[in-house]
């Protein structure tokens, strides 16, 4: 994934495809950096299907009494959601430690 991230305002967050190269907090020059997706991001990913596909089967497999696998779906998709978020915030700090590393190795 790329990542920006601001020296000035000591940032990095995800860039998007038509993005520019400046921060769009305080519009300075920004370092893209590539970074890896972790195991917590595909993992979360995983989950959210799986989630996804727990909601959903009561339904596609007329399943008599499915409440139990809905709720349990909902719950692992949330879960799941929430590790995406985590491997996100993961590599945003991986690309602004990256950033620092290159910085001072100047």
């Amino acid at each position: 994934m790329r990542y920006k991230y601001c020296p000035e305002c000591k940032k990095a967050y995800i860039k998007s495809s038509l993005e520019g190269d400046r921060c769009i907090y305080c519009n300075a020059d920004c370092e893209v950096i590539d970074v890896r997706r972790n195991g917590l991001y595909y993992l979360g990913y995983g989950m959210t299907v799986a989630g996804a596909v727990c909601v959903a089967a009561p339904r596609l497999a007329e399943i008599e009494n499915g409440t139990p696998l809905v709720i349990l779906g909902l719950a692992v998709a949330v879960a799941g959601m929430a590790l995406v978020v985590m491997g996100s915030l993961r590599m945003a700090k991986d690309a602004a430690e990256t950033a620092l590393a290159r910085e001072s190795g100047k």
